[in-house]
């Protein structure tokens, strides 16, 4: 699928679900395809129950996409990323990480881009 298509994963809270709403608004303009079907995860999760949603993050995988959006707060985020290289996601794959910080803003504020090189 390349760098033409992108994968989201959420929390099922409400910065969550208005981060993949504006997400897919702004991917419908672009005429961009979000790839996964999988992509609510539970918040407030530990490093040994996210292995539950291992499906969410192989979905991902599998569809070769190379850019991934994680709508997710600390620590969820570093357990995704964490859960992604033991899937087998290495080097040349992006993760792009979109951290609301502020719950009355319409878009992310904060974003960090993760090269596995």
């Amino acid at each position: 699928m390349g760098w033409g298509n992108f994968a989201i994963i959420y929390e099922n809270n409400s910065l969550g679900y208005w981060g993949n709403y504006y997400l897919s608004e702004a991917a419908a303009t672009q005429k961009l395809y979000i790839v996964n079907k999988l992509r609510i995860i539970p918040q407030l999760l530990t490093r040994n129950q996210i292995k539950n949603y291992s499906n969410v993050f192989q979905e991902i995988i599998d569809t070769n996409v190379r850019l991934v959006a994680l709508l997710l707060s600390s620590p969820l985020l570093y357990y995704a990323i964490e859960l992604f290289y033991d899937l087998g996601m290495r080097k040349g794959d992006v993760i792009l990480s979109l951290q609301m910080l502020l719950g009355f803003l319409k878009l992310p504020i904060k974003m960090t881009i993760h090269i596995k090189e």
